[in-house]
């Protein structure tokens, strides 16, 4: 069969979700669509997605009563995505992110504020070495264009902010839960920051300043833990270097 739904807004109902999610009534439409088919001779429930795709447009996430949101995007789309139950895989074509802000931050003791907005989960068991719970994942395309990056640490006795506009992004990504947590692999990846600076509460002038930063036909595996790059380029390095009394 197929499914198809327009015009949904996330925030109706979220009465409900708002005692398990520290986060006001987001803003945004949804659309949602794909084809199903569904075995029901399969004891695990087979049922199998093909064609996924969602569009959402206008997104905004914030904590209650806060001024900015923690994130905020334009336009959100994934197409061409897949979903088999009975073979634990979920494949997305293509997942574009377009125009908005993000920021995330650290408190004094190293916690991200993106981790206070759910409650705790309980700690899963980990699975054995072919283990049938065990998913595979994969995206053809990641593109992010346009985002405006707030990056903060108090973690540090001068907490730091970073900020940046992040022009573009483009990777592909396939992986799989295993028995020791996720394994993830990026490979062909494209980064372009713009307008980097970074400063230290307390200063005036920054820290630092990157006019532009670009890397090129990068890959990184979670598992072993290694990162490479074809090619890495700065333009317009500026750095403020400072001498205490005692050296």
């Amino acid at each position: 069969g197929s499914f198809a739904l327009g015009g949904l807004r996330p925030a109706l109902d979220w009465d409900f979700l708002q005692q398990r999610v520290a986060l006001e009534p987001p803003g945004g439409v949804l659309s949602l669509s794909f084809d199903w088919s569904l075995d029901a001779a399969l004891a695990d429930a087979g049922l199998r997605l093909r064609e996924l795709a969602l569009a959402l447009a206008g997104l905004s996430l914030k904590r209650p009563g806060a001024a900015s949101p923690l994130l905020a995007l334009r336009r959100a789309a994934i197409s061409a995505g897949e979903l088999d139950l009975p073979g634990r895989t979920a494949a997305l074509g293509d997942i574009s992110l377009q125009e908005g802000v993000f920021s995330a931050a650290l408190d004094a003791g190293g916690v991200l504020d993106w981790e206070t907005l759910l409650p705790p989960a309980p700690a899963a068991a980990p699975a054995a070495p072919g283990d049938a719970s065990a998913w595979q994942f994969a995206v053809s395309r990641l593109g992010v264009e346009g985002i405006a990056l707030d990056l903060r640490d108090a973690t540090r006795q001068a907490p730091l902010w970073a900020s940046a506009r992040l022009a573009r992004l483009v990777l592909a990504a396939r992986g799989r839960t295993g028995p020791g947590g996720i394994e993830l692999g990026v490979r062909g990846a494209t980064l372009e920051l713009e307008g980097i600076l970074g400063r230290s509460e307390g200063r005036e002038e920054p820290l630092a300043r990157i006019a532009r930063l670009r890397l090129e036909d990068a890959g990184l595996e979670l598992q072993p833990r290694r990162v490479q790059a074809r090619r890495l380029a700065v333009e317009g390095l500026e750095a403020a270097l400072t001498s205490e009394a005692d050296g």
